[in-house]
């Protein structure tokens, strides 16, 4: 595939997301932060104000069984979470929070997303040269420009996979690239902290998280044995893959040249 191409699924655009919530994290704000720094995957402390950050929570397995965005307002810190995985979020947090007062409550807010081709957008969450992804809460919808699978495909182009409610508790951090948008490996501990790091540091991978663009079914390339699919979205007339490959095989499929690998 020709690089220019790759370029036509660089949208920009606005999409109410309705199937995401925001839920407000209530309590005492260093409690607050001492509560989420022991549970998420990512550092709270580097979450400004007006800022957000990508972050998970796993469980002692270092399993993935929540995945949100963190975020602090003039009002305190909010989780942004698809709604299906709302309740497994609190389910999980809930016998950690008594301890420091810290309670959850869902809002009547909206998230509205953006995909910008600049990196000037305020509350971004993840950009390369020429695609930035935001979002912003508010009372009110807006008049959808995107529909979901430009959403989700320009997540995947910045190897942003978003779990399903039935892959929780399937992957680690480092099986699809949460180690890297998700993950700090120097705030301490948090649960499931030592697999993932061990994992990450002694384990020897023998997979790996990529995403690829394509004209093309990806059944019609490869062999089914050869690529885990784990999303396929067609938008503009190309496919886009994500999918986790053995790495010894990595390297026939890369040179494929049907296949633009982000």
């Amino acid at each position: 595939m020709k690089t220019s191409e790759v370029q036509n699924l660089k949208i920009k655009g606005c999409i109410s997301l309705d199937n995401l919530c925001v839920m407000d994290i209530k309590g005492e704000d260093a409690k607050v932060k001492e509560f989420l720094q022991g549970q998420i995957t990512s550092d709270i402390q580097k979450v400004g104000l007006n800022t957000l950050h990508l972050s998970s929570i796993c469980n002692q397995k270092g399993q993935i069984v929540a995945d949100f965005m963190i975020l602090r307002l003039v009002d305190g810190f909010k989780v942004v979470i698809d709604k299906e995985k709302s309740k497994s979020f609190e389910s999980e947090l809930a016998p950690y929070a008594k301890f420091f007062k810290v309670l959850f409550k869902i809002s009547k807010q909206n998230v509205i997303g953006f995909v910008n081709t600049s990196s000037n957008a305020s509350m971004c969450f993840l950009k390369n040269q020429g695609l930035s992804l935001s979002i912003s809460i508010s009372e009110d919808l807006v008049q959808n420009t995107l529909d979901h699978d430009h959403w989700e495909a320009a997540n995947l182009i910045l190897k942003n996979l978003l779990l399903k409610q039935n892959e929780l508790g399937a992957f680690r951090p480092s099986d699809i690239n949460y180690d890297h948008l998700r993950t700090s490996f120097n705030k301490g501990c948090f649960r499931g902290q030592e697999i993932i790091a061990r994992m990450k540091y002694l384990g020897k991978e023998k997979s790996t998280f990529k995403v690829f663009v394509t004209k093309k079914r990806v059944d019609s390339l490869f062999d089914a044995k050869m690529v885990n699919v784990l999303r396929e979205i067609y938008v503009d007339n190309i496919f886009v893959y994500a999918c986790i490959i053995k790495r010894d095989i990595f390297d026939i499929i890369k040179n494929n040249k049907d296949v633009y690998f982000k």
